[in-house]
């Protein structure tokens, strides 16, 4: 049997930390989880997660926990969509932050 068929695709990330928001299903608290870089693959997507949880628990089926609040959107458009906030090339972590600080909660 081909072992590869066996292992899942382990996608760059960085762990945060590990006091994140509880995890719905089972309650335990989550890893705070980012990618390591954003890439061309990343921008041309309609939206992608620049952050999210991960239930470590074991038992728990819940694996990633992606808030809405946490959603980068390509454009103005699809933003007008839904909250979040736009990043296009040239864009940086404090223009990000920027963004997010001043959406309405």
């Amino acid at each position: 049997m081909n072992k590869q068929k066996n292992k899942r695709k382990k996608w760059p990330h960085i762990v945060i930390g590990n006091d994140g928001d509880r995890c719905p299903r089972c309650g335990m608290p989550t890893e705070i989880r980012e990618h390591t870089a954003i890439t061309a693959k990343h921008l041309a997507q309609p939206f992608y997660y620049r952050r999210w949880f991960y239930c470590t628990e074991p038992t728990c089926r819940t694996n990633r926990i992606m808030p809405p609040e946490f959603r980068v959107f390509r454009d103005e458009q699809t933003r007008a969509e839904g909250t979040a906030i736009v990043w296009s090339e040239g864009t940086t972590w404090e223009d990000v932050e920027a963004q997010a600080s001043e959406q309405p909660p």
